[in-house]
């Protein structure tokens, strides 16, 4: 299944930028190709295909690389989105999830795609979120306070890095309605969700809790609609919930498609990784992303095969500098404390530039 059997197609020209194409999904379609039940999916999800898009799920790219990209992407997003987001009356507020939403500035391509916004900027909420272990190996969705205030809107826009099994989108859900009662605010009319990697199944629990609301949910991603790899991790024995372009579930262009075989070998892996992580801390990343692109007993890709354009790092220099990715990771601090500072030289040594 691709993005044109259950799309309607829009190229969008954008100043100075490469081609953008708009899908706007068929939601019945959707929910019959994954079995769900009528009404499961809300009637407003996008797909915007752009080179920044495209550029944010070469897991290699990290650190102020990604930042930039990722400012991009929603940049993009909303400007091709311009035509149905003038329609929402109201005003517009941001509540940003961190760490993985906050380079995901939408005031940005707002200010753009509203002029309005140049002398009343967007305001900005900025709440960290997370998932926390209530007992050994239970995790659950939460959302801690700001202390810098809560800005309500009729329009109240969302952005984030990654979206799998929802849980972290239904608690910001919960937390607005919480905190719109305490403040005597109206809710939103809707939530404008914008998820650089997004599943359907995160999209029906985040709707779920929006309908419980009488809150409308707009959804847009980029490049694709995934469906969630559920699996146990060979290497830690965690499982883990990846969003994987290779996946049969997961919807995308049949060109895009093409282009994910060549590079993640014929091989399921997750397209974004933690993306909080990856933009801020760099060391813990690269160790962890190499060692689960390339270590045998994970996904074992070929490290010749990687087109270094894509990488902040000379892939093939950096696993010779730290050979102990391609085994099993410790976890004895000591042992991971010592590694972190071998990875920290060797990025020093074999970071390169990218094409982005």
């Amino acid at each position: 299944m691709f993005l044109y059997d259950v799309s309607e197609r829009h190229s969008i020209v954008l100043p100075g930028q490469p081609p953008v194409t708009k899908w706007k999904l068929d939601v019945g379609q959707l929910e019959r190709f994954w079995k769900l039940k009528p009404g499961s999916l809300p009637s407003d999800i996008f797909v915007v295909e752009s080179a920044s898009g495209e550029a944010f799920f070469h897991r290699l790219i990290m650190g102020r690389d990604r930042i930039e990209i990722a400012e991009r992407l929603i940049r993009t997003a909303i400007l091709a989105m311009v035509e149905e987001l003038r329609i929402f009356s109201g005003n517009f507020v941001q509540w940003v999830p961190l760490n993985g939403g906050l380079y995901f500035r939408a005031w940005q391509g707002l200010a753009e795609a509203f002029p309005e916004h140049r002398i009343m900027p967007l305001q900005t909420t900025f709440v960290p979120a997370g998932r926390k272990e209530v007992r050994p190996g239970v995790w659950k969705a939460q959302v801690w306070d700001s202390h810098k205030g809560y800005f309500f809107g009729e329009n109240l826009i969302v952005a984030e890095g990654a979206m799998a099994s929802g849980s972290t989108g239904e608690a910001m859900v919960q937390f607005i309605v919480k905190k719109a009662r305490q403040n005597q605010e109206d809710l939103p009319v809707r939530i404008i969700l914008f998820v650089a990697a997004g599943s359907y199944q995160g999209i029906m629990r985040t709707y779920a809790a929006c309908k419980r609301y009488g809150i409308e949910l707009v959804v847009i991603l980029s490049q694709a609609i995934f469906g969630v790899t559920v699996e146990a991790g060979p290497s830690s024995g965690k499982t883990v919930t990846d969003l994987c372009l290779l996946n049969p579930g997961t919807i995308i262009s049949e060109a895009y498609l093409e282009l994910a075989k060549k590079e993640w070998q014929g091989k399921q892996g997750c397209a974004v990784g933690d993306v909080g992580q990856s933009f801020v801390e760099t060391r813990e990343c690269i160790r962890w992303t190499l060692h689960e692109l390339f270590a045998p007993s994970m996904l074992g890709l070929d490290p010749k095969l990687i087109d270094r354009r894509h990488s902040s790092v000379d892939v093939a220099a950096f696993l010779r500098a730290c050979p102990f990715l391609l085994e099993p990771l410790s976890s004895d601090l000591e042992v991971v404390r010592a590694q972190l500072g071998v990875v920290k030289k060797a990025l020093v040594r074999h970071q390169v530039p990218t094409m982005y």
